[in-house]
């Protein structure tokens, strides 16, 4: 389902989480038999942690998970703590525990858009972007307005299979709903790389680091959650050929 707060955590900025995470503390206090709150919260550690905002740490994970699971025992009928606790399972690289916490999501509402994007993500860094794409692509099906990060993930996955002609159109929709993504660009680089289209490459790097100037290869390394470490090399790989970074 689509509310305030699922609008808030797909904003994506330091300042719209800030601001959630306040009042969803005021909701807990006021109703804590609710269990969306606590997923919502959960789910804000997790996206601060996978930013680097806020001063997000690692034990945020944990927090994270915890706080989803109060939500399941709050109310183990809501799909929204199962995903959340999936998205925290993910980044701490407990593959099994997130792809079995996601698929509950989605037994518990096999329409809910966010539960099939989390277990796409989850499929996808585990090993399995094929299978991610179809998660993906059901995501877009159920809500054609969903946040457009969902088009970044369904990117990645097509660049990892080296669907390049597929992942730059994707991604370039993306850019046309979020042009300040520098993440998107900072793959689409890395695929003008192994595309051999060396001056696009070089143009989409510098729009990149002018949105963002903290860019850093490095905490993409640590923070993504890669099963198979060579797959961050491949996107290294195809920068490289473009002789980037500068």
């Amino acid at each position: 389902g689509r509310d305030r707060f699922y609008e808030c955590l797909h904003r994506y900025t330091r300042r719209a989480l800030t601001e959630g995470r306040r009042s969803l503390h005021r909701a807990i206090e006021l109703e804590p038999r609710f269990a969306r709150p606590y997923a919502y919260l959960s789910w804000i550690l997790t996206t601060e942690f996978v930013n680097g905002w806020n001063s997000a740490r690692a034990e945020q994970l944990v927090q994270a998970v915890a706080l989803a699971n109060k939500g399941i025992e709050v109310d183990n009928s809501d799909p929204w703590p199962y995903a959340a606790l999936a998205y925290g399972h993910l980044y701490l690289k407990q593959f099994g525990s997130a792809e079995r916490a996601a698929e509950r999501a989605i037994k518990l509402a096999p329409n809910f858009a966010v539960g099939h994007g989390t277990l796409g993500r989850v499929r996808d860094y585990a090993g399995s972007p094929k299978d991610a794409i179809d998660c993906f692509e059901t995501v877009l099906r159920l809500d054609p307005q969903v946040p457009d990060i969902y088009l970044q993930f369904l990117g990645h996955a097509q660049f990892s299979l080296g669907r390049y002609a597929e992942a730059e159109a994707t991604f370039k929709r993306r850019l046309i709903r979020n042009p300040r993504s520098d993440v998107s660009r900072v793959f689409l680089a890395s695929l003008y790389g192994h595309t051999g289209r060396l001056e696009e490459a070089r143009t989409v790097w510098r729009e990149a680091l002018e949105i963002n100037p903290e860019y850093s290869l490095e905490r993409m390394r640590a923070v993504v959650p890669y099963k198979d470490p060579s797959r961050f090399d491949f996107l290294l790989d195809g920068l490289s050929k473009a002789g980037l970074p500068e």
